[in-house]
This record gives C-alpha cells, sequence and structure tokens, in this order.
C-alpha cells in the first residue's frame, strides 16, 4: 500500500492510500467507488487500518493518515483538543481536494469524526465510528501509569485489557506494534484530549 506525505499548516502529514503510487508532489487520483478517510485512536497511526486499507481498496479509495505527533507525520506533540484535530482534518482533506467521503473512525478517530460530522456535514458521505462514545472515561490508575511513563519513570506498558478476551495475541502485538511508533506524550496529550 503507497504512502505520502503533504504539508498542512507546517505539519508533514504521512498517510497511505489506495491506488498506485505517484509522483512526490502529485496527488494520488481518488476516483475508484466511494472515498474513505481513516483516522486512528489515541496515541496510534494509520498503520493500525492496514488490513482495512488493503481490502477496501479493490473497490474503493481509501486514505489513512497519521495526525500530527502521530507515526511517520512530523512534530512532537499531539494537538490538545478534539476540535483541533477535527480541524486539521478538514484541512488535511482541503490539501487534498478531497471529494466528498466516509470517514470512518475508531475511538479518539470517532470522537473526532463526531466533531467533524457535527460541523461541516457537507463534506461527508457517511460515518463509520468504531469504538465510539460520548466521552471516554480513563481510570486514575492508568492516567497516572502513563504520566510515569511520559516522565521516564517507567516503561511503557502493554496492557490486554483494551482487547475482547477472543482477540489472539499475535493480533495484539501488532496493535502494541503500532502504538509504539507513536512518543508516549502524543499518547498522553491523546488522552487529555
Amino acid at each position: 500500500m503507497p504512502a505520502k506525505y503533504v504539508t498542512v499548516d507546517d505539519v508533514a502529514v504521512h498517510y497511505l492510500h489506495s491506488g498506485p503510487t505517484t509522483l512526490p508532489d502529485v496527488a494520488p487520483a481518488f476516483d475508484r467507488g466511494r472515498l474513505f478517510i481513516l483516522l486512528h485512536a489515541a496515541g496510534s497511526n494509520a498503520g493500525m487500518w492496514r488490513r482495512q486499507v488493503d481490502a477496501a481498496a479493490l473497490d474503493h479509495s481509501v486514505v489513512a493518515l497519521d495526525l500530527p505527533g502521530h507515526g511517520r507525520s512530523s512534530g512532537v506533540e499531539g494537538l490538545a483538543t478534539t476540535d483541533a484535530y477535527a480541524d486539521f482534518v478538514v484541512r488535511f482533506a482541503a490539501a487534498l481536494r478531497l471529494r466528498p467521503f466516509i470517514l470512518v473512525g475508531r475511538s479518539m478517530g470517532a470522537a473526532i469524526a463526531m466533531t467533524i460530522a457535527a460541523r461541516r456535514p457537507e463534506l461527508l458521505e457517511g460515518l463509520v465510528l468504531v469504538c465510539a462514545a460520548a466521552r471516554f472515561p480513563i481510570r486514575d490508575e492508568n492516567l497516572a501509569v502513563l504520566h510515569d511513563v511520559v516522565r521516564g519513570r517507567l516503561p511503557q506498558q502493554f496492557t490486554t485489557e483494551t482487547f475482547s478476551p477472543a482477540t489472539g495475541m499475535e493480533l495484539m502485538r501488532e496493535a502494541w506494534t503500532e502504538q509504539v511508533k507513536t512518543d508516549p506524550r502524543v499518547r498522553y496529550t491523546d488522552i487529555l484530549a
């Protein structure tokens, strides 16, 4: 699956896309079927969507981006609020001159998607929310552990509590491998957003 960068607000935004690879300053053609933009969870990156991008790309156009400070996008900080992320995603879509799209978000990505849907419904053809909630309560002890990780007092923790008991260990390892590509300070900021 090809990857590219586009600059939005002085951030080099890394994104995965369907279709053929293009020259560096040439945006991919998103003309196959419906267009999907995939938004990752807190502290994660576009890599969490690799299987979905590959499957959907057979019939549709797909874009999965690394939000600022996540994965391979530039920056060492995430944005402070869900609203700020939503505004950023709208500018990302404008930078690529995207037609109306179906927005897919998981967890924090779902919160961003809901914000965009409420503010800019004319941009959307549809909305898919995964692990969505009006609010994401974080236990104080989990926040304290992540705070200690950010301060260098603890190594990054791997937990299975956010996975279904039916999830295989290999899939959990894959998810963790993607998550450690983002600085824990960004994950901490995301959780507070």
